[in-house]
C-alpha cells in the first residue's frame, strides 16, 4: 500500500467535522452569529440585530435565537409570513420557557431544567450541578460530591473515596477499589 501526502490530506479532510453553518430562516442566506449572554439572545454579527430564528445546516435544526433552543415543529407562520412560536406548544414568560409535545414536557427556568417524557423525569440545576433522573425502575441523584443510584432492589452510593453497593438486600462495600461481600 502506497501512502502519499495527497491521500493523507484527503483522508484527514474527509473525516474532520465541518464548522456549523447558520442560515437566515427567511432568506436562506448564510449568517454569522454570536450569542449575547447578558440578553440571552443570538445576534447577527453584521447588523448587530437580534436573530429570532435561524437554521443550523449541520443538522438542519431550526433554532430559536432567544436561549438557542431547538424548536423543530414548534413554529408556525403568521398571516404576514413571519415565523413565530406555536403558542399551543410553547409558552415563554420572562426567563422561563415551557414546551409541550404530546407526552413530552420541557421546562427551563433560569438555571433549572426539567424534562418529563412518559415515565422518564429529568431535573437539573445548571448553576450548582445537582440533578435527578427517574424512570419507572431507576432513580439517579447527583448532589454535592455524592451520587446515588437505585435500580430495582440494587443501590449504589458513591462519595469522595468510598462506594457502597447493596445488591438484592445484601451489602457490598468497596474501599480502595476492592469489592468485598
Amino acid at each position: 500500500m502506497t501512502v502519499n501526502a495527497w491521500s493523507v490530506t484527503t483522508q484527514a479532510s474527509d473525516t474532520l467535522p465541518e464548522k456549523p453553518q447558520y442560515v437566515d430562516i427567511y432568506t436562506g442566506q448564510p449568517l454569522e452569529i454570536w450569542y449575547d449572554t447578558d440578553k440571552h439572545m443570538t445576534m447577527n454579527q453584521a447588523t448587530r440585530m437580534p436573530v429570532e430564528f435561524y437554521i443550523n445546516t449541520s443538522n438542519w435544526d431550526t433554532v430559536y435565537g432567544r436561549g438557542q433552543f431547538v424548536v423543530n415543529n414548534f413554529i408556525i407562520r403568521d398571516e404576514n409570513g413571519r415565523y413565530k412560536l406555536d403558542e399551543s406548544k410553547v409558552k415563554i414568560d420572562g426567563d422561563e420557557i415551557k414546551i409541550k409535545d404530546g407526552d413530552r414536557k420541557l421546562k427551563i427556568d433560569g438555571e433549572e431544567f426539567k424534562l418529563k417524557d412518559g415515565d422518564l423525569k429529568i431535573k437539573h440545576d445548571m448553576e450548582d450541578g445537582e440533578g435527578k433522573i427517574k424512570s419507572d425502575s431507576t432513580k439517579i441523584k447527583i448532589e454535592d460530591d455524592e451520587i446515588k443510584i437505585k435500580s430495582g432492589d440494587d443501590k449504589l452510593k458513591a462519595e469522595k473515596d468510598e462506594i457502597k453497593v447493596k445488591k438484592a438486600g445484601k451489602k457490598v462495600k468497596n474501599k480502595d477499589g476492592k469489592i468485598k461481600e
